[in-house]
């Protein structure tokens, strides 16, 4: 799935360069952002981060917001 130009750009304007697609529904889709280096190694970064995109705009959640967010994405893994 092609990542939003929408959702690039604000990953971009935040100092992210890497956006994975963690969880698509009807209603929107989460993508978890954050930055890799030259060899496509990731980077530490502090608390995950994630933009929300629901097809027409998008918002980035950061801090204990993403951490609450990770939990409930990849709580079972």
């Amino acid at each position: 799935m092609k990542i939003p130009e929408q959702v690039s750009e604000l990953a971009n304007r935040n100092g992210y360069n890497s956006v994975i697609l963690s969880k698509h529904s009807q209603q929107e889709s989460i993508y978890s952002v954050g930055c890799v280096d030259e060899n496509g190694f990731d980077l530490p970064v502090g608390l995950p981060a994630f933009i929300l995109f629901n097809g027409q705009s998008c918002s980035l959640i950061t801090g204990e917001e993403g951490l609450m967010l990770s939990s409930q994405l990849f709580g079972d893994e």
